[in-house]
């Protein structure tokens, strides 16, 4: 994805303090969205085993189905946002229950068939909105001057948003019942059966928390980035990236290495050229694939 604000590649008259500022802001805005896509693809990786090539097209209806709720029915922004998430969320957890549960043992046919529910999603999209660029309002309008360093409200809203999202993910998987059953799930689904765990109910409930958490990027993205049939193939690729460098099945890895990329992606476009900062993430994912495959930290749901 661009940057997440239109800058200049640190002139002249910009001091290193402030360029540091600027990096840092504006990197933890962008790794705050990265966050919230790669937990959920991270999340249905580690509980069921399953690498969901429609991830992306989540971010994609969640932006979407906002857009639809806020102009076409009217409802507020807000909950508007929150409904689009649960809906989408809904449609993870039918995607799995009709698609993916009879032949979840098998991962070729679950990369074909989630590529292939990707590809008709967007065709679907392209049908019912065109192909030409769209958004949604700001939560709130204005910007806010953080120590020379110009910031709307709404991207400040997306770290604080992630914040609470992620920190009610922590808990969730923590503090609850669903919590240690996935973990259980995570290290050993045969056991986890054998002691009574419902290993059915945590897959359907852990591709909601997944797709949620995507469809909640997607919407808070709109307001900053055009809407369009083809925005989730860079979630996608994002999350990827994200998920490899830090630790295949790790959330925590993930926050980690989510923020990490959004810092050295900033950095690259602000210090070296705003055309590079895709780049960054296939050579990161190359280098960690070659030097650390098994990523920052490690395979267990943590």
């Amino acid at each position: 994805m661009a940057v997440l604000a239109v800058v200049s590649a640190g002139g002249s008259k910009e001091s290193d303090v402030e360029l540091l500022q600027e990096i840092i802001i504006f990197g933890t805005i962008k790794g705050c969205v990265y966050a919230l896509i790669a937990t959920g693809f991270t999340l249905i990786f580690a509980v069921a085993g399953i690498l969901n090539l429609a991830h992306g097209t989540f971010y994609m209806l969640g932006a979407y189905f906002t857009y639809t709720l806020f102009y076409s029915l009217g409802i507020p922004l807000p909950p508007a946002i929150l409904l689009a998430a649960v809906l989408v969320g809904a449609l993870g957890m039918l995607l799995d229950r009709v698609f993916l549960k009879p032949m979840r043992s098998s991962h070729t046919y679950v990369l074909v068939l989630t590529v292939a529910i990707a590809f008709a999603s967007q065709e679907v999209i392209l049908l019912t909105y065109g192909s030409q660029g769209m958004n949604i309002p700001n939560l709130v309008e204005g910007s806010v001057d953080l120590n020379g360093v110009v910031v709307s409200w709404h991207q400040l809203l997306i770290v604080g948003i992630t914040a609470v999202v992620l920190l009610g993910l922590w808990l969730t998987l923590t503090r609850t019942r669903y919590g240690v059953a996935a973990l259980a799930v995570s290290m050993d689904e045969d056991g986890a059966r054998l002691v009574g765990i419902e290993t059915e109910k945590v897959f359907n409930l852990s591709m909601f928390a997944s797709a949620f958490l995507a469809a909640v990027a997607g919407a808070l993205i709109s307001p900053i980035m055009s809407m369009t049939p083809e925005m989730w193939n860079m979630p996608l690729m994002k999350a990827f990236v994200v998920v490899v460098v830090g630790g295949i099945g790790s959330l925590t890895g993930s926050i980690l290495a989510a923020f990490f990329l959004g810092w050295l992606e900033t950095f690259t476009g602000f210090v070296v050229s705003p055309k590079l900062t895709e780049v960054v993430s296939l050579v990161l994912l190359t280098v960690f694939l070659v030097f650390r495959p098994s990523g920052i930290l490690g395979r267990r749901l943590h």
